[in-house]
């Protein structure tokens, strides 16, 4: 999922909205922790955390950058210059299964199917009601070897299409209506806010929901770090996944009261993110939550071979 704000705009949000201060002389020095991410809804609870000062109050300095990829995350993770990213699962599977030293330290968002936030939309005159009617037309996803195009794929493959014949592109969320509109493409698998901004525009129909395919529930993104980081933060990593955890379960039940942190990372109208379907975020992390996702992976060859799960779980000394 793409951000749809300039860093700059993100960074002047960060310092409006986190207002951080600095311990008092005679309290003890807050542990720096510096995260990545995009602007995604999943971000929100960690917006929430640092609004009511949660981190600092378990003795954590939390220093948040945005990012526009999951790939350049890992990077910054693995490189040393960012201690915890956010990325899609797929991402984050291709790089474990590629020895890459990088394990899941806290849940992002989940997928619920009766709580969607993403669906496959075509324009009204393009004349697509199936996975059929895809056969050799181009396709919008929001990144290329991403979830958002083996969803679709999966979504295809299982509905009696053939999803080998697809042309897919990826095109920015901000420039899909228009890709649709003058007919670049035929169809578009996006997620919120793109997706709530699209139909808005009452020129597109919804065909489906590609993230069906892969199950009924199940994590899209999680937070993690690299295993030399976790082997030598344990109880920063502790720290870290209780707040987001606490965070997590406050937010997923207090939409209205979060729109005023989050609608300025998106660079959305709040009035717009108001009435939009919101992502469930998860509050724990469990291995049949990941699953679905690596065997997508080794279904489409972004990985030999399935394993799993519970290898990507971080082991912080308490279990995993």
């Amino acid at each position: 999922m793409k951000s749809l704000i300039r860093p700059l705009s993100f960074l002047l949000a960060v310092a409006l909205v986190l207002g951080l201060g600095r311990p008092s002389l005679g309290q003890p020095a807050l542990t720096v922790v510096r995260v990545a991410s995009n602007t995604n809804d999943d971000v929100t609870p960690l917006l929430y955390a640092l609004h009511t000062h949660m981190f600092e109050k378990v003795g954590l300095q939390v220093e948040i950058s945005p990012m526009r990829s999951g790939s350049a995350v890992t990077a910054a993770v693995i490189g040393g210059s960012i201690d915890i990213g956010k990325s899609s699962i797929l991402p984050l599977v291709s790089a474990y299964f590629r020895k890459l030293p990088v394990a899941a330290v806290a849940p992002g968002e989940l997928w619920l199917q009766n709580s969607p936030i993403s669906a496959l939309v075509a324009d009204k005159s393009a004349g697509i009601t199936s996975a059929k009617d895809l056969a050799g037309k181009v396709v919008a996803v929001q990144a290329l070897r991403d979830f958002s195009e083996f969803a679709l794929r999966a979504w295809v493959d299982s509905n009696g299409g053939d999803s080998s014949t697809l042309k897919v592109v990826e095109v920015p969320q901000s420039s899909i209506l228009a890709a649709l509109q003058d007919g670049r493409v035929v169809a578009a698998n996006m997620s919120n806010p793109g997706l709530a901004t699209v139909l808005a525009s009452n020129t597109v129909k919804l065909v489906g929901r590609p993230d069906d395919a892969i199950g009924k529930h199940y994590l899209l993104t999680a937070w993690f770090a690299s295993t030399s980081y976790i082997a030598a933060h344990p109880d920063v990593i502790r720290k870290f996944a209780d707040v987001m955890s606490q965070a997590a379960r406050y937010t997923n039940t207090h939409h209205a009261e979060t729109v005023p942190l989050t609608a300025p990372f998106w660079g959305i109208d709040p009035n717009v993110l108001s009435h939009m379907p919101r992502a469930e975020i998860g509050d724990r992390l469990d291995a049949a939550d990941l699953q679905p996702v690596i065997n997508l992976a080794a279904k489409y060859d972004v990985i030999d071979k399935s394993f799993d799960a519970n290898e990507l779980i971080a082991n912080t000394g308490g279990g995993k």
